[in-house]
């Protein structure tokens, strides 16, 4: 019995069976491979089939979350360019401002000022605080005569006592800025005595806050 003659191919046939192939391999490297195995999906078939899911690993259940805080950096500072800001000139040939309202705002509290002398102990620790409303500004310095650990931070006067923010820390025998209020609280210091000597501590602290109070501290069991 005979066998049947397996057919010849052309060059031409052979060449457009080659590009085929390609194309095929092509297409399923871009809508299967990269969407189920790279999370990557250029034309969206992985999104419309679902294969973009078996890319994307499973989060755990006791993830923690932490909350998104939005920073209204616009309502306390813009910055101006003089040199690139175009100058605005009305009808009559008078120049107008170029930005107006803006970095300043007016404030119910008084100001006040106060500078406290504050000694603390060999080991000793101490916390005072501003009492301030939010969006208040306070202007602070501290040195002292030696080296002291100190946490700058702020929580709710009334509010949970697990929450608070952390302006800065570190060590140091001096430090001075300037804060926003983000809310209100008690805004201030925490130090703790590290140089082995008893020290004295110099804090001047300006701006618009009700009072400047010593914060009683728990002692540790």
């Amino acid at each position: 019995m005979n066998k049947p003659e397996q057919p010849i191919l052309s060059t031409g046939q052979l060449i457009l069976s080659l590009i085929v192939s390609m194309i095929v391999g092509v297409g399923l490297v871009v809508f299967i491979v990269l969407p189920a195995e790279r999370d990557e999906d250029p034309t969206g078939f992985g999104a419309v089939s679902g294969l973009d899911q078996l890319s994307t690993p499973n989060q755990p259940e006791t993830e923690i979350e932490f909350a998104s805080v939005v920073l209204e950096v616009e309502t306390l500072y813009a910055g101006i360019d003089p040199e690139t800001t175009a100058p605005l000139i009305d009808p009559f040939g008078d120049s107008l401002p170029a930005v107006d309202g803006v970095n300043i705002r007016s404030h119910e509290n008084v100001y006040k000022s106060d500078t406290l002398e504050i000694l603390i102990d060999t080991d000793g620790q101490l916390e005072y605080k501003a009492i301030m409303d939010r969006g208040e500004v306070l202007l602070y310095s501290w040195e002292a005569n030696g080296e002291l650990y100190y946490d700058f931070h702020a929580h709710q006067e009334k509010g949970d006592p697990n929450f608070w923010t952390r302006y800065s820390e570190g060590e140091a025998m001096k430090d001075q800025g300037s804060i926003v209020a983000p809310y209100q609280g008690e805004h201030g210091w925490y130090w703790l005595n590290i140089s082995g000597k008893p020290i004295k501590i110099k804090l001047t602290v300006a701006g618009y806050y009700d009072q400047i109070k010593k914060i009683e501290l728990k002692e540790a069991d």
